[in-house]
């Protein structure tokens, strides 16, 4: 409870800096955004009945300081080059940049156009981070690819009526084509839905609730999360200030909601189709 009562104050706080400034308009968004989100969390605890989450095995219990180590060096790369590609910072991390333009550039040979950048994304975030946790012995079920828990697919249907709503309105009632809204859903599930929810809800997450409360892992990644994405706050709001405010009720509270939800029903699927369908209804709306 005291980690929600911290995000809630820290929420507040930085909604009080958006209205008094030229956000404002984007702060009342993201005051609805946080009601759609209380209230899915609220009846997702009502339908779910989460599982029981085994201990880490003696010897991935040994690993975990190097587990830990190798995950968030791989958060600050990631990051780091997230801001690169925004425009935020212009300092390139030594190697990681060449890595990561010899992949964008293989990506680009090998996908579709607008395909390439997800693509990449999700060698980075996903299929890098699964072999080298993987490798330090961390089952899959520890990152967020375990069973579902009874009640799951009801709390999919809680959240995903409204972003699919979305999507279908956007399709009947817009000059948009049915293969444009699917293009666009595929580029979100590679670029956002599934690699960040694998990156923090799976890997970050599971890895913190092998040694600390769950509510406080929840909060921890949340704002882990937060901090990955300042570059994007930056290249959007154009002020380090304003950037920092956003963190919160733009990020956090999305990636705490998104923690809940994997906790309760297993498995990151349900935050990675939701994190997918919010990024499109983004992009198209």
């Amino acid at each position: 409870m005291r980690a929600i009562l911290l995000l809630a104050e820290l929420w507040a706080a930085s909604e009080i800096i958006l209205l008094t400034g030229p956000l404002r308009g984007e702060a009342l968004v993201y005051a609805a955004f946080a009601a759609f989100l209380l209230f899915c969390c609220a009846l997702t605890y009502l339908v779910t009945f989460p599982p029981h989450v085994p201990h880490d095995a003696p010897v991935a219990r040994q690993l975990l300081p190097l587990q830990l180590g190798a995950l968030l060096l791989i958060i600050a790369l990631t990051g780091w080059t997230l801001a690169l590609h925004a425009h935020a910072i212009a300092v390139e991390p030594p190697l990681w940049s060449s890595i990561d333009r010899h992949l964008g550039t293989w990506f680009a040979a090998v996908a579709p156009s607008d395909l390439g950048p997800a693509m990449r994304s999700f060698a980075e975030e996903v299929l890098l981070v699964l072999v080298v946790l993987a490798l330090l012995r961390v089952p899959l079920a520890k990152m967020g690819l375990g069973g579902f828990a009874p009640g799951s697919w009801s709390a999919a249907g809680i959240w995903l009526v409204l972003p699919f709503l979305a999507v279908a309105y956007t399709i009947l009632y817009a000059d948009v084509s049915a293969a444009f809204v699917g293009r666009r859903l595929i580029h979100a599930f590679f670029s956002t839905g599934f690699s960040e929810e694998f990156l923090f809800r799976g890997a970050l997450f599971g890895r913190l609730r092998s040694f600390m409360p769950a509510q406080w892992a929840a909060f921890a990644q949340a704002l882990a999360f937060a901090l990955w994405r300042f570059g994007d706050n930056v290249a959007h709001s154009h002020n380090a200030a304003l950037a920092f405010a956003l963190l919160i009720p733009a990020q956090a509270a999305f990636g705490y909601a998104m923690a809940m939800l994997v906790r309760r029903t297993g498995n990151l699927a349900i935050p990675a189709l939701v994190h997918t369908t919010l990024a499109a209804v983004r992009e198209l709306v």
